[in-house]
């Protein structure tokens, strides 16, 4: 779950992510399911083929600890900004991981996702 107003965003970080199949968790392993932080720490410590600036890798480094350890992290515009340029430029998860983090964190990619489903029928 994300609390947004204008200058701040809560993400739950224990939010468990789904899977396709209805009423299914994504697990990592047999005992422990995906959760959002868990999956936006590792979006963050992935190496970039084109990485970012000197100062957005410390930035990151920073956010992941956050994302990994709390239950819940607040960001302002700017770190949210950041973070979605990570969660775009990510290859470690497919779309069913991403997809859902982008929608929770930017409600625009939920009424985009709304959209095309209006357009294919």
């Amino acid at each position: 779950m994300v609390t947004n107003n204008f200058y701040s965003m809560k993400i739950q970080c224990t939010t468990v992510l789904k899977a396709l199949e209805v009423g299914k968790n994504i697990k990592v392993s047999e005992s422990e399911e995906l959760t959002v932080g868990k999956a936006i720490a590792t979006m963050l410590i992935t190496p970039r083929q084109n990485g970012p600036a000197p100062l957005d890798m410390v930035k990151a480094y920073v956010l992941a600890q956050k994302f990994y350890v709390d239950k819940e992290v607040e960001l302002d515009a700017s770190d949210a900004g950041h973070l979605k340029d990570f969660i775009n430029a990510d290859r470690n998860y497919g779309p069913i991981v991403t997809g859902q983090i982008m929608v929770m964190l930017f409600p625009a990619v939920e009424e985009k996702k709304e959209e095309v489903k209006e357009e294919e029928k």
